[in-house]
C-alpha cells in the first residue's frame, strides 16, 4: 500500500485514481478526480491503460483486496492507499465533493 504522499507522487504521474467506496460517501467527498467504481466490475473490466491503477476505500482493505485480484490477472502497475480515504483526509489532501 501507498501512504497519502507517495499516491500523490502516483496521481502527479497520471494515476487512474478509483474509489471503491458506496456512492453515498463518495458523492459527499472524494480525492479530485477520482472515479466511483464498485470492486467486482474493476477486477471484471479490462484494462487496457498503461498509466498506474490508484484504488481507494474508506479504510484500506477492500482496495487491498481489489488491488491484489487485478494482480492476479497480471496487471501490476496497481495501487492502493494504506488508510484509504480516512487516510487521505487525515493527510488534510484535497478533496471535492458532487454536493456542492
Amino acid at each position: 500500500g501507498l501512504t497519502p504522499i507517495e499516491a500523490v507522487k502516483m496521481i502527479n504521474q497520471n494515476a487512474v485514481i478509483y474509489d471503491l467506496r458506496q456512492p453515498g460517501p463518495y458523492n459527499q467527498k472524494h480525492i479530485l478526480g477520482a472515479t466511483n467504481a464498485e470492486p467486482e466490475n474493476l477486477v471484471n473490466k479490462k484494462h487496457s491503460s498503461k498509466n498506474p491503477l490508484l484504488l481507494v476505500c474508506e479504510s484500506g482493505g477492500v482496495s487491498k483486496k481489489t488491488s491484489l485480484s487485478l494482480r492476479k490477472k497480471n496487471l501490476d502497475n496497481i495501487f492502493y492507499i494504506k488508510g484509504g480515504q480516512a487516510a487521505w483526509e487525515l493527510s488534510s489532501l484535497p478533496v471535492s465533493s458532487n454536493n456542492s
